[in-house]
């Protein structure tokens, strides 16, 4: 008797090998996926401009990072609490001044232009498609920095809205990284502040728009984060107690659904010897003597054996530093 329908990890047309740069963008729900990616060992850049809900203003910052001169716009700049923040942009950049934030602004553009131009898979996540705009401009904001929301009006983007933007915005990125692979997600997060029948009609839009951008384009392919917790699991006890985003038993299931997608039966092997050296790295002994020494010369050795096939220098440099200590504190 089966209790709940159970989804079926479907492998992807391509595979993440150790060592390739990964970056991932847009909602909160890509940094859940992304921080399991950097714990295994897999080269990732989590969100360098923050975190980005509506995929709009995905787009725009992304061709931004990628324009010959990055764009700024200042009436888009806004001072709160004596500090200035852009409406284009997420609450993490700001300053004490305009001059500084410019400068902030610039600079993790240029990050985001490397981590594209660098990365062998790009993944998307979507997390609604309601969007603000600035009323005295006009314009689509990424985020409405805490001013009053009477400066801003509300609306809910169009399937082709999402689909035009992002094929200029795909086009723009096969130019830069022919050869990536781009994978788009919709966030299982609820944005029920929204209300539960906007958030039905959002979450749709973005499956629409996702389906459609698929279609027409052969580097794009979709992971089904949103199906696995909304269908599959399918159950409160699966949430934090917000009751609004995924638990950690939660992430760790679509964590195995993404690796059974995306990683060779070697590759998971391999992060799988990642995983216990680490641990052993991470050891903390109840004494200090020559036993310890020796544990973490043998560390050391497994970590070089598994460096032929999987990049661990981070690791490596981690042994060599408490191999140093442990030795100017023997003597």
């Amino acid at each position: 008797m089966k209790f709940r329908t159970e989804i079926k990890a479907k492998k992807a047309d391509f595979e993440l090998l150790p060592g390739e740069k990964i970056l991932l963008v847009g909602s909160c729900f890509a940094e859940n996926i992304g921080k399991k990616l950097m714990d295994y060992g897999f080269r990732s850049s989590i969100n360098p401009m923050g975190i980005i809900f509506n995929p709009v203003s995905l787009a725009k910052i992304i061709n931004n990072s990628l324009s010959e001169a990055f764009q700024i716009n200042n009436d888009h700049i806004i001072e709160r609490e004596s500090l200035y923040f852009s409406l284009d942009f997420h609450s993490k950049l700001y300053a004490n001044d305009p001059q500084k934030l410019f400068f902030e602004i610039t600079n993790k553009l240029s990050n985001l232009r490397e981590a594209v131009t660098g990365a062998k898979t790009i993944f998307i996540t979507f997390g609604t498609a309601y969007i603000y705009r600035y009323q005295p401009t006009n314009n689509i904001v990424a985020n409405c920095q805490k001013i009053p929301q009477s400066f801003f009006t509300k609306a809910l983007l169009r399937a082709d809205e999402i689909v035009e933007s992002w094929n200029y915005t795909i086009k723009s990125i096969k130019e830069i990284n022919p050869n990536c692979n781009i994978v788009f997600t919709v966030s299982p997060v609820r944005h029920i502040k929204d209300g539960f029948h906007e958030n039905q009609l959002s979450k749709s839009t973005l499956l629409l728009a996702v389906n459609k951008l698929v279609e027409e384009n052969d580097c794009c392919s979709y992971f089904p984060a949103y199906e696995l917790l909304l269908d599959d699991l399918r159950d409160y006890r699966f949430y934090s107690e917000d009751l609004i985003h995924p638990n950690d038993q939660a992430v760790e299931y679509i964590r195995e659904h993404f690796w059974e997608t995306f990683l060779s039966e070697k590759t998971i092997q391999l992060v799988g010897k990642y995983e216990k050296i680490k641990r052993r790295l991470e050891h903390r002994p109840l004494q200090r003597g020559t036993q310890h020494l020796t544990f973490l010369k043998e560390t050391k050795k497994m970590l070089l054996v598994l460096n032929e096939q999987f990049p661990v220098e981070n690791l490596i440099e981690e042994a060599d530093y408490k191999l140093k200590k442990y030795e100017q504190r023997a003597h």
